[in-house]
């Protein structure tokens, strides 16, 4: 089934320079993962770091992204790692550079070897059946010397072992193809999934690829309702946790005037991947206020844990319900600039901003409404525990470990956050609809790292600014995966 989303029209605006993080990105949060190992671990990943909590939401830490290379020699700062948590507690997070390993919570970092050395890798999934296995898609480029042209070499690699190795996984996929996304469906642990596209401009086409272990080798099948005139990319949102048949796919829209839609494939009468479904419409029920469109890039998607729920956010029209059995989606929440959607149980999780009422939070009413977990950056406690600020061992292109390299990140990320000018108080339930808040409402941590006390004090000036970094906030459109588990 196929859904459109109306993209929104980029419009140019003017940014203060120490509005920006030093990588030149506002600050986002863009994904929630949790721990398989411990359930009061949550890791939030955003455009200026990971952001662990140990108490379920209680406090968030920080981890900068030197601590991985993303800022080091050759490192664009542009580049958001794929997180995994795994079974036993190590943490895996894969990026331009390699796979980084760490086995104590972030402190330190292993590049691992290996066939997997010197990779470019540009997704990961861990195993929802299985926590210490796990799945990296590889996207490297190779130069033909005799052509002087370049392919892919895209490979994928499986660890069973919570990250400690790595082999390969069937054959490369074709080098041709820009491999985007992958996953391992949860009743299936036997069958891989790989989104792509080929060719560029008016000749792309989008592909989903299907591995099994059986056939040790890639079936392919067109998604032939991919329109290159509105859509770029192409991305596993999900699949379901019942039916390996049953994916969801989600594009990314054309910078300018483009459509950001959802595709749902069902294939449990036929071979698996090989037919997409388009009826004619879908159904959207909406408050007359925002018509009849979902607008926006679709950053936000989740499925509930069995399945029967479906949830959808953009930064514009906020969150959506659906019944998977129906795909008629309702708005249940047109306030929250959603950046990330993630289930847990019954609990709906959302990245958001702090001007819509914070940057991680979470509902258990589908999103009707929210209790902020991380109002704003300042919420920060500091940097995560480490016993030892030298590392005998770094990640790809890393500078060191999280205690020596990330204090000084952590104190200008602190002095950039001028949204918390706008937050919402801390502990009171976060954008509901109506502007309805509950619960009782508690002062700023007093372990926070950051000087809360200077936020909003400065009058005229800081709040002009803060003005300003708001409405860049909401015209820059930020380019991940809403990812998973998902984030997708």
């Amino acid at each position: 089934m196929r859904f459109r989303f109306a993209s929104v029209a980029a419009a140019a605006a003017f940014f203060f320079a120490p509005a920006a993080l030093a990588n030149g990105r506002f600050p986002a949060s863009n994904q929630v993962l949790f721990s398989p190992a411990d359930p009061n671990t949550i890791w939030l990943r955003a455009t200026y770091g990971i952001l662990p909590s140990t108490d379920n939401g209680a406090s968030w830490a920080y981890i900068c992204e030197d601590v991985m290379g993303l800022l080091s020699v050759g490192g664009s700062g542009y580049e958001d790692p794929s997180i995994g948590l795994m079974a036993n507690g190590n943490v895996i997070a894969t990026d331009s550079r390699g796979i980084n390993l760490s086995t104590n919570a972030g402190c330190d970092w292993s590049c691992q070897g290996g066939m997997v050395a010197g990779g470019s890798f540009v997704d990961l999934a861990v195993f929802p059946s299985d926590a210490s296995k796990a799945v990296a898609l590889e996207s490297t480029s190779v130069v033909d010397p005799d052509s002087s042209t370049s392919n892919f070499l895209n490979q994928v690699f499986l660890t069973t072992d919570n990250g400690m190795t790595w082999n390969p996984v069937g054959p490369p996929i074709d080098p041709t193809v820009t491999v985007q996304t992958l996953d391992v469906p949860n009743s299936d642990p036997t069958r891989i999934y790989v989104s792509g596209t080929r060719a560029f401009g008016t000749n792309k086409t989008a592909w989903l690829f299907m591995y099994t272990t059986a056939s040790n080798q890639w079936s392919e099948q067109p998604i032939s309702d991919f329109d290159n005139s509105m859509e770029d990319s192409i991305y596993i949102a999900a699949v379901d946790p019942n039916s390996a048949d049953l994916v969801y796919l989600r594009t990314q829209g054309l910078a300018t005037g483009g459509e950001s839609r959802l595709f749902v494939t069902n294939n449990a009468s036929s071979e698996a991947g090989a037919m997409f479904t388009t009826p004619a419409s879908g159904t959207f029920q909406t408050p007359a206020a925002t018509g009849s469109t979902i607008v926006g890039e679709l950053l936000g998607f989740a499925l509930s844990p069995d399945g029967s729920k479906v949830y959808l956010g953009t930064r514009e029209s906020g969150v959506w319900m659906a019944p998977a059995s129906t795909l008629v989606f309702t708005q249940t929440n047109s306030h929250i600039h959603t950046q990330c959607l993630a289930t847990r149980g019954s609990e709906l999780w959302a990245c958001s901003d702090a001007v819509s009422g914070f940057v991680a939070g979470v509902s258990t009413d589908d999103g009707m409404t929210f209790t902020d977990k991380l109002c704003s950056i300042t919420g920060l406690t500091g940097l995560i525990a480490c016993s030892d600020a030298g590392s005998a061992t770094v990640g790809c292109s890393s500078m060191g470990n999280t205690a020596a390299v990330c204090p000084a990140t952590l104190s200008t990320v602190c002095q950039l956050d001028s949204l918390d000018y706008m937050c919402a108080p801390c502990g009171e339930d976060a954008g509901a609809e109506g502007g309805a808040t509950e619960g009782p409402t508690k002062a700023p941590s007093k372990s926070s790292s950051c000087d809360l006390s200077a936020v909003g004090s400065a009058g005229g000036t800081a709040g002009a600014v803060a003005s300003l970094v708001l409405t860049g906030l909401t015209l820059v459109r930020r380019r991940v995966r809403g990812r998973r588990r998902k984030p997708r």
